[in-house]
């Protein structure tokens, strides 16, 4: 043991110092935290694109109950803040206590606006793929906003 020591004192000290140490420690961490952050940052992106997925999937569900006349009304969908709501337009419109609605809740921190001509509701033409009015939809979180257009013929931009 008393060998080693002196072979490390006369051969300059290669050991690594506790400075040395810590640095290497403290850069690795930062590295760490900064790779935390991206994995973070991707997973709420994922959550917009979620969103932007229930609100093209209840769209398309509404249009195609609309066009095949099921129930003999018109079909829409209503954009709350943090859900999306698919309901047959009947009784005078949107009944958010009609259990017959399929409805799909979001994360809290991702949220809708809406504009179907002034209105949160996209309505189909009974038996038709037509909106009664086009509109901008957006789908919106802490870091990233998307924006959905359908217009009048029912496309989905």
């Amino acid at each position: 043991m008393k060998q080693k020591i002196r072979r490390i004192a006369q051969t300059g000290g290669r050991a690594f110092t506790l400075i040395e140490v810590i640095i290497v420690l403290s850069v690795m961490m930062v590295l760490v935290g900064l790779a935390s952050l991206s994995v973070v940052s991707f997973g709420k992106g994922s959550d917009v694109e979620g969103g932007r997925a229930a609100a093209t999937q209840a769209i398309r569900e509404a249009q195609s109950n609309s066009f095949a006349n099921l129930g003999d009304v018109s079909w829409g969908v209503h954009f709350d803040s943090n859900k999306v709501v698919l309901y047959s337009f009947s009784n005078g419109g949107y009944n958010p206590s009609d259990p017959a609605n399929h409805t799909i809740i979001l994360p809290e921190e991702i949220t809708f606006n809406a504009d179907f001509g002034g209105s949160a509701n996209a309505i189909f033409n009974k038996g038709k793929t037509t909106l009664v009015n086009g509109g901008i939809l957006e789908v919106v979180s802490p870091n990233r906003t998307i924006q959905i257009n359908i217009n009048s013929e029912g496309m989905i931009d």
